[in-house]
């Protein structure tokens, strides 16, 4: 892979728990924080709300967050790192998919992976990215890109060097812009809007593969 892949740590905890009652109560934290960013969006999150969501006291919050977006700060770090996953598991032992297979494979690894997870959408498709969270996005796609560069040199020999990278860096942008405008849509994703995005990276990876091996 190129480039640097560490990551950046997005939270902002007031401590790190250590100890496995301090650990749950983060735990519940976040859990009902997720659950309030499902049904309300940022909006419906409040240390108040959180308190009484969780049945825990709000100064059990205060503990470990000083604020709801160091919360929101620390979901989005477990969520990006899910992202990385997603990409290690569209790599199978077989033989090597298309690159318009693979693209639609990854697609489909993302919407399911945006549909499952309670309270991402509200954050990263209602424009509530802030401060730390938003930080960590922008490095998410620069570390997706590296991460894709690394798939397509395994895949299609494609070489593994910086001026390759803006080719895998566009394809991480057209998809993280469309599956946006597909969650805005529709809370599920619009799945006409999938279609359209799997045809628009479909599109421009087999061409930026082609040119790269050329």
């Amino acid at each position: 892979m190129t480039g640097n892949t560490s990551r950046e740590t997005a939270t902002s905890m007031r401590r790190t728990p250590t100890q496995r009652r301090s650990r749950e109560r983060v735990r519940q934290i976040l859990e009902a924080s997720a659950e309030l960013l499902e049904a309300g969006g940022y909006e419906a999150l409040t240390t108040s709300a959180i308190a009484e969501h969780a049945e825990i006291s709000v100064a059990s919050i205060y503990q470990f967050f000083p604020n709801v977006d160091s919360i929101v700060a620390t979901l989005a770090e477990q969520w990006t790192e899910g992202f990385y996953g997603v990409l290690d598991g569209v790599e199978t032992g077989g033989p090597s998919p298309t690159p318009g297979e693979a693209s639609d494979r990854i697609i489909d690894a993302y919407v399911a992976y945006f549909r499952e997870r309670r309270g991402f959408r509200a954050v990263w498709f209602g424009g509530a990215l802030r401060g730390a969270a938003r930080r960590l996005d922008r490095r998410s796609n620069e570390v997706l890109a590296e991460r894709l560069l690394g798939l397509w040199a395994r895949w299609y020999g494609v070489p593994e060097r910086p001026e390759a990278l803006p080719a895998a860096r566009t394809a991480v942008a057209i998809a993280d812009a469309l599956l946006a405008m597909a969650f805005r849509e529709d809370r599920d994703g619009d799945p006409v809007l999938i279609t359209e995005t799997k045809r628009a990276v479909r599109a421009y990876t087999a061409d930026a593969v082609a040119a790269l091996t050329a």
